[in-house]
């Protein structure tokens, strides 16, 4: 999960899934499930972040899948790892 925020307000979202750069090995993407947006239709986002390649500790861009953007700043992630039930 990572925590947004723009100039105005902060909020929550569900990071679904990450879009990589093959050659670099890199993350350059975010796909969320975003509160702030309406639940999608077959698809597991409904916002993607972008530019993290390119960013540090900078803007990055926000897109809805309806087309709305803005720019942000990750302000806090919760990150899980190795986690198994046995």
């Amino acid at each position: 999960m990572v925590q947004l925020g723009d100039r105005y307000s902060t909020w929550w979202a569900l990071v679904t899934g990450m879009e990589r750069d093959q050659i670099r090995q890199t993350v350059i993407g975010l796909l969320l499930l975003d509160v702030t947006q309406g639940l999608p239709w077959g698809v597991g986002y409904n916002a993607r972040v972008g530019g993290i390649q390119s960013s540090v500790n900078g803007p990055l861009k926000w897109r809805g899948i309806d087309g709305g953007g803005v720019s942000v700043q990750v302000l806090r992630w919760i990150e899980l790892e190795g986690s198994r039930i046995t």
